[in-house]
C-alpha cells in the first residue's frame, strides 16, 4: 500500500511539472479536427483515487467541445463534465456562448490550493483541504471579451446539491486529519442542504495580463453577483442574493521584487441554515457560507478556524524578493551551505480578515454585525525556491480558542503566488 501512494505522489508531482511547461506557451490548437487529450487524476477524502481523461475537440477555430470524465473508486461513481463553446468574432472584441452539463464532486475551497496539491496532501499525509459535496446540473453562459482586458458574462444555471460522506481513510502517513475515536482520520465533509437551485449570475472581470501566470504592474478586479429569487418557487429550494468583490494590485519593485495586495468582500443574503432531516438539528448551509483561517486566508490560524459566516472581509499582502535578498548576502558565499542561500529567497506576508453573521434579510452591503475589534491578523515569512516551491511559517497576532500567539503554523506549498 505504501508503495502505491509513493507512486501516486510521483505521478501528481511530475504531472504538475508537465502542465507547468505546457502553460508557458499560452495558446491552444485551433485547427479543424485538432484535439487535445490529457490525464485527469486526483485523490481526496470524497472520491478516493480518481482517474479519467480531459480533452478538447475543435470543430473549427471558433467552435469546440470541452469534456472530462472519470471514475471515483472509493465513491464508486463516475464524475463528468461536458460543454460546448462558440466564439463570435466582432472586430477587436469577441462574444462567446457556452453550454455545460456536469455531475461533479465539488468544493468551495478550490481557491485555497490547487487541486493537484490537495491530492498530494490527501494521499501522503491524510490532509484534505477541501470540503466536498455533490453538484449536478447545467448552465448556459453568454459573454463578451472587451479587447482582451474586460470580460462580462451572464449565466443561467441549475444545480442540484447533495451531501458526500467521507469515502476513504487511506493515505501513506496519518500525520494530518482529525483524531476520531483515538485514530487519525480525514475530517468529515459537513452536510449541505439537499435541493434544486435555479440561479442567474453576472460577472465582470478586469485582467490586463496576457495570461493568468504573468505578473505585471496591474490592477485585477472581479465582481460577481448571483441571484435565485427570479426563479419560480416550484423550481428552486433556495432564495438568495450573493455578492463577491475582489481587488488585487500587482507591482514590481526594484526590478525583481514583487508586491501583491488583495482585498476581498463576500456577502450572502438569504436563509443560512436548514433543519437536518436525520435529527432535526439546525445546521448551516455549507454550500453558501464562508470560512477563513489557514492556508489561503489568515495563514497564522488553524485551517477553517472561523466558519459559517454570511459576510467575509479579507485582506492579504505578499512581498517576494525574488533573488534580491539571500543570493545578495555574504551567506551565499559560505563554503558548504552557500548553495542553499543562492537557491532560496525570502518572502514576507501579512493577513487581516473577519467573517461574521448578519441577519438573513439584511441587504448585502449592510455592515450589520461587523466589528473592527473582532478583526484577526497574522504575519509570517517564507523561503521560496524559485519558481514554485515555498516553505512558510505564520504567526497569529490574536489569541483565540485554538491559536496561541507563540504557536506558529507551518506550510509547504508548491505554488509561489507572486
Amino acid at each position: 500500500m505504501k508503495r502505491f501512494f509513493i507512486i501516486l505522489f510521483l505521478v501528481f508531482a511530475t504531472s504538475h511539472a508537465a502542465v507547468t511547461r505546457a502553460q508557458t506557451k499560452f495558446y491552444i490548437y485551433q485547427k479543424t479536427g485538432e484535439y487535445n487529450i490529457a490525464p485527469w487524476l486526483r485523490y481526496n477524502k470524497a472520491d478516493g483515487l480518481f482517474t479519467g481523461l480531459s480533452g478538447q475537440f475543435f470543430f473549427n477555430e471558433n467552435f469546440w467541445l470541452n469534456a472530462r470524465a472519470g471514475y471515483a473508486f472509493s465513491l464508486k461513481k463516475p464524475r463528468y463534465k461536458a460543454g460546448l463553446e462558440k466564439i463570435l468574432p466582432a472586430g477587436e472584441d469577441d462574444y462567446f456562448l457556452t453550454l455545460d452539463y456536469f455531475r461533479m464532486t465539488h468544493s468551495n475551497d478550490f481557491a485555497v490550493i490547487p487541486d493537484w496539491q490537495n491530492s498530494l496532501a490527501s494521499s501522503v499525509a491524510r490532509l484534505d483541504y477541501y470540503d466536498h459535496y455533490d453538484l449536478h446540473g447545467g448552465r448556459l453562459t453568454f459573454g463578451k471579451h472587451w479587447r482582451g482586458i474586460i470580460k462580462t458574462a451572464l449565466t443561467f444555471g441549475y444545480n442540484r446539491y447533495a451531501t458526500l460522506e467521507t469515502a476513504t481513510q487511506k493515505s501513506l502517513f496519518d500525520w494530518g486529519g482529525a483524531c476520531i475515536d483515538g485514530k487519525r482520520r480525514f475530517a468529515p465533509n459537513p452536510p449541505v442542504k439537499k435541493g434544486d437551485d435555479a440561479y442567474a449570475e453576472f460577472v465582470v472581470d478586469y485582467d490586463p495580463r496576457p495570461s493568468p501566470h504573468a505578473f505585471l504592474n496591474a490592477w485585477l478586479i472581479r465582481a460577481e453577483y448571483d441571484i435565485s429569487r427570479w426563479a419560480k418557487q416550484s423550481r428552486t429550494d433556495f432564495s438568495y442574493q450573493r455578492l463577491d468583490l475582489s481587488v488585487q494590485r500587482q507591482q514590481r519593485l526594484f526590478i525583481r521584487q514583487r508586491l501583491a495586495a488583495q482585498l476581498a468582500f463576500r456577502s450572502h443574503e438569504g436563509k443560512s441554515n436548514f433543519y437536518s432531516a436525520s435529527d432535526g438539528a439546525n445546521l448551516p448551509q455549507e454550500q453558501f457560507l464562508y470560512d477563513i483561517g489557514g492556508q489561503g486566508a489568515l495563514r497564522g490560524y488553524r485551517y477553517k478556524e472561523f466558519t459559517n459566516g454570511n459576510r467575509m472581509l479579507l485582506g492579504k499582502l505578499d512581498y517576494a524578493f525574488n533573488g534580491g535578498f539571500f543570493p545578495k548576502t555574504p551567506f551565499a558565499k559560505c563554503w558548504g551551505v552557500g548553495w542553499l542561500f543562492r537557491k532560496f529567497d525570502l518572502t514576507l506576508f501579512a493577513d487581516a480578515g473577519q467573517i461574521w453573521t448578519a441577519d438573513d434579510n439584511a441587504m448585502m452591503l449592510n455592515p450589520e454585525g461587523f466589528r473592527f475589534h473582532d478583526m484577526k491578523y497574522s504575519a509570517g515569512a517564507g523561503l521560496a525556491m524559485i519558481p514554485w516551491i515555498r516553505f512558510d511559517v505564520a504567526f497569529p497576532l490574536n489569541k483565540t480558542e485554538y491559536s496561541e500567539l507563540k504557536h506558529p503554523v507551518f506550510y509547504f506549498t508548491f505554488n509561489l503566488n507572486i
